[in-house]
C-alpha cells in the first residue's frame, strides 16, 4: 500500500524496501523544502532585527545603548552579504534548478525525466502511475551530462509492453 509521504521523499525505496512515488505537479520536493527553508530564513532574520531592536531600547544608559546600537548596525552590515548569498543560492533550489522533463508516446503513455542540476549525472526516470503520480523506474546513466536531457532532442516510443526513449544516439527501454 503507498503512504501519502511517499509522494515528497528521495527517488529511491523506503526503509521498508517499496517503491517511492513522484508528485509530478510542476513543484518537486526540493522546491518544496526550498520555499520553506527561504521563508524561514528570512522570516527568523527580520525576527533578530526586531528582537535586537527591541533589546537595545530597553538600555537605559544613552551613551551605552548607543554603543551597542553602533556594534549591532555594524555586525548586521558585515553580515548582510552573506545573508542575501545564502538567500539566492536558497531561491536557487526554490525556484527549481534542476530538470524534470515530460515526454509522452503516442499511445498516451508517459515517463518524467529527472536531471541534476549540478553537473547532471545523475538522471531518473519515473513512470506513469496515476494522473500526478509517477513511480522510479530505473536509473539512466546513458542519458548523463551534457548536453541535458531536456536540451536533447528526445522521443518517448511504445513498443511491446516497453517505453523506448531515444535522445540522439542513445536509447534507453523503460519497463512500465
Amino acid at each position: 500500500m503507498w503512504r501519502a509521504y511517499e509522494i515528497l521523499i528521495a527517488p529511491s525505496q523506503d526503509a521498508d524496501g517499496k517503491r517511492v512515488l513522484l508528485h509530478f505537479f510542476g513543484l518537486s520536493k526540493d522546491q518544496i523544502c526550498g520555499w520553506i527553508i527561504l521563508l524561514s530564513f528570512l522570516g527568523g532574520t527580520v525576527g533578530l532585527a526586531l528582537l535586537a531592536y527591541g533589546l537595545i531600547g530597553r538600555i537605559r544608559k544613552s551613551r551605552l545603548r548607543q554603543t551597542v546600537g553602533w556594534i549591532t548596525y555594524a555586525g548586521a552590515a558585515l553580515a548582510s552579504p552573506l545573508v542575501v548569498l545564502v538567500s539566492i543560492l536558497i531561491f536557487l533550489i526554490a525556484a527549481g534548478i534542476e530538470d524534470q522533463t515530460r515526454f509522452e508516446a503516442a499511445t498516451g503513455q508517459s515517463v518524467v525525466v529527472t536531471q541534476d542540476a549540478f553537473d547532471g549525472d545523475v538522471v531518473d526516470i519515473y513512470t506513469e502511475h496515476g494522473g500526478f503520480h509517477y513511480v522510479w523506474n530505473r536509473s539512466a546513466d546513458e542519458l548523463a551530462g551534457f548536453p541535458r536531457v531536456k536540451d536533447r532532442n528526445c522521443e518517448l516510443a511504445a513498443a511491446d509492453k516497453v517505453l523506448l526513449l531515444s535522445c540522439g544516439a542513445e536509447t534507453v527501454t523503460v519497463v512500465p
